[in-house]
């Protein structure tokens, strides 16, 4: 699902791609997980548990109510 151009305003370049593909450092050096996905996704939720306040940076609160609108194509942002 993508957002409208212009419905979140955020003070950030959202342009950039995020496609990644990590297959050269695997083949070339032989890079592999020193975490599984489950313990990384643990210790990312009780870091971010234990961090003061759910800012962004330059946005303020989340609101995620306005985003769920957003996406359902019923906010007028």
């Amino acid at each position: 699902m993508t957002v409208p151009e212009g419905r979140i305003p955020v003070p950030f370049n959202m342009s950039q791609s995020l496609d990644t593909d990590s297959g050269r450092i695997r083949r070339e050096l032989g890079y592999t997980e020193s975490l599984s996905q489950e313990d990384g996704l643990r210790r990312t939720i009780e870091w971010e548990r234990t961090q003061p306040g759910a800012e962004a940076p330059g946005i303020g609160l989340l609101d995620y109510v306005e985003e769920d609108a957003i996406l359902a194509g019923e906010s007028q942002a």
